[in-house]
């Protein structure tokens, strides 16, 4: 009867030890992976709508927790970061390795991080 709790109890420990220990596939960003300096790639106007045009470079650091960056630094400009995008209700900012597409609306740019 112990022998068979023994093996029971081993059994178990090791269903969870694979279960714990398998590959991560998480392709998440991380706050610190957004912060920095990013610099436009190509024209700055919109081309679905040439009333909207890009900044030549903007910023972005910490936020207040390690989901959130800040757009230039600015309080009231909080973007929430969800995998590899940091958004909110009017722009978003794909992070791919060093380089990042913004979108407000149909329009697109993309930046590269300095």
């Amino acid at each position: 009867m112990l022998k068979n709790l023994i093996a029971s109890f081993a059994f178990i420990l090791l269903i969870i030890g694979f279960v714990s220990c398998g590959d991560d596939d998480s392709t998440g960003c991380a706050q610190a992976d957004f912060v920095g300096t990013y610099t436009i790639v190509g024209d700055t106007i919109c081309t679905t709508d040439n009333t909207i045009s890009a900044p030549l470079s903007f910023f972005l650091t910490s936020g207040p927790s390690e989901n959130i960056v800040l757009e230039n630094g600015e309080d009231d400009l909080e973007l929430t970061i969800v995998d590899c995008v940091a958004s909110d209700d009017f722009v978003s900012y794909t992070l791919d390795g060093n380089n990042m597409t913004t979108k407000i609306g149909n329009c697109e740019w993309s930046y590269t991080k300095n």
